[in-house]
């Protein structure tokens, strides 16, 4: 990907800016990932202590 910038007529320092810029998104991607899915198992974890506890009353 890093050589695609002789087709394109861009500069090599363009080229790894874009680069960096590009890691760093799928970087900041992947943490927002994984926040979400902490956020959804204690979603869960919620819904199954509600279960426990309805049971409990029930």
């Amino acid at each position: 990907a890093k050589f695609a910038y002789l087709s394109y007529d861009t500069s090599e320092e363009d080229a790894d800016n874009f680069y960096k810029m590009t890691v760093e998104r799928i970087r900041d991607l992947e943490h927002k990932a994984d926040e979400s899915i902490k956020y959804i198992e204690g979603l869960n974890q919620l819904i199954v202590l509600k279960n426990d506890v309805a049971e409990e009353v029930d």
